[in-house]
């Protein structure tokens, strides 16, 4: 038996619930209720718990729900994560899923607690949190076949190396008509064989990729670093822009920076998830801000404002195919490690922030 019970009822309702086997819950509660609540359904195997208002521990259910099998909660708002390190020694849990924003760091304890009792998942979602490079440290020690979770974007400090191209060959599956074109993500698809990575060319945009690849490889022989050069070219575009498009291209330039930066930390991170034991499917969203630059740009230039910026700034195919381009060159160790790939781009920079999904099946 089943059954969802929302804040319109009351934790009284409970009371003539036994036995079930599934219950979804999302209402204020006190915890002493809720453990109440789960000793009184022994052969509880689901549990949602999805309101962020609860009074006392949520992890005080844990020595009561033996035959727990999926579990998914909201975390109190700004509240020490460790408090859910009892969570980790359910002895059948296969499926986490956790919603909300705790105090930042604070989850490593419960990643500890999971490795150190050998928690198995066969999925862990950890959504709205941002996992930073010592949170990912601590979760690289965890087993799951499936993970998804957002990762917190850090900026290199040191001048950025040189760009190291890969090799990538095309396999034409093809073309898709227009109308299946994406209005909100730009969505390429990547497969690896023995280490050969190659681009499935679905639309006239994906050829574009490979051919300004070609391109660049050109450009490196010739001892001109491809990503400098188009900054440069932007540079240029944007002093001969009327103000709607250079507001634009300046968008476009400070989020190519952004990439630059940020891409070095998020890529370790990323092949530091790889490394989880048993891992098959990782999912990785992070949101890339351009704030750092734009500041930069405004106190350098009075091309623009941060009020030009504000909302959304389309981006045009051309920055379209030099953002994979850079995503590509950045990820080919972990291209050459996975088995497909896919990666969402945003088609806008929203309110100063660009939005990027992976989907690695390794």
């Amino acid at each position: 038996m089943a059954t969802t019970i929302t804040k319109d009822y009351s934790s009284e309702h409970l009371e003539q619930f036994r036995n079930l086997k599934s219950l979804s819950l999302f209402m204020p509660m006190r915890a002493n209720e809720l453990i109440e609540c789960v000793k009184s359904n022994p052969k509880l195997t689901n549990l949602e718990f999805t309101s962020p208002y609860i009074y006392g521990r949520l992890a005080d259910i844990a020595p009561y729900c033996e035959n727990l099998e999926a579990l998914t909660f909201h975390m109190k708002p700004e509240t020490d994560a460790s408090e859910y390190t009892p969570l980790a020694k359910l002895p059948k849990l296969k499926i986490l899923d956790i919603f909300g924003y705790p105090r930042e760091g604070s989850l490593n304890a419960l990643f500890r607690s999971m490795a150190l009792n050998e928690t198995v998942l066969q999925q862990f979602s950890i959504r709205q949190a941002m996992l930073g490079t010592a949170d990912v440290e601590e979760l690289s020690k965890v087993h799951a076949y499936r993970l998804n979770c957002e990762l917190m974007p850090s900026r290199l400090r040191d001048t950025p190396a040189v760009l190291q191209l890969p090799n990538i060959s095309a396999i034409n599956f093809g073309m898709e008509p227009l109308k299946h074109n994406n209005l909100y993500y730009n969505s390429v698809d990547i497969i690896s064989n023995m280490g050969h990575i190659a681009l499935i060319i679905r639309r006239k945009s994906d050829k574009d990729v490979l051919l300004r690849l070609h391109d660049w490889h050109k450009m490196l022989q010739a001892g001109t670093n491809p990503l400098w050069f188009e900054k440069q070219n932007l540079r240029q575009q944007i002093q001969m822009r009327n103000n709607s498009e250079c507001g634009k291209k300046v968008a476009s330039l400070l989020l190519l920076e952004a990439l630059q930066s940020q891409l070095p930390t998020i890529t370790q991170n990323i092949h530091r998830l790889t490394e989880i034991g048993g891992l098959e499917e990782l999912e990785v969203k992070i949101k890339l801000n351009i704030d750092e630059e734009l500041r930069t740009f405004v106190d350098s230039s009075d091309l623009v404002t941060f009020e030009d910026l504000e909302g959304d700034i389309a981006i045009d195919s051309d920055v379209q195919s030099i953002i994979i381009l850079v995503q590509l060159t950045y990820l080919k160790d972990i291209l050459g490690i996975s088995k497909n790939t896919n990666i969402k781009n945003s088609l806008a920079i929203q309110n100063y922030k660009f939005e990027v999904d992976f989907d690695i099946r390794l």
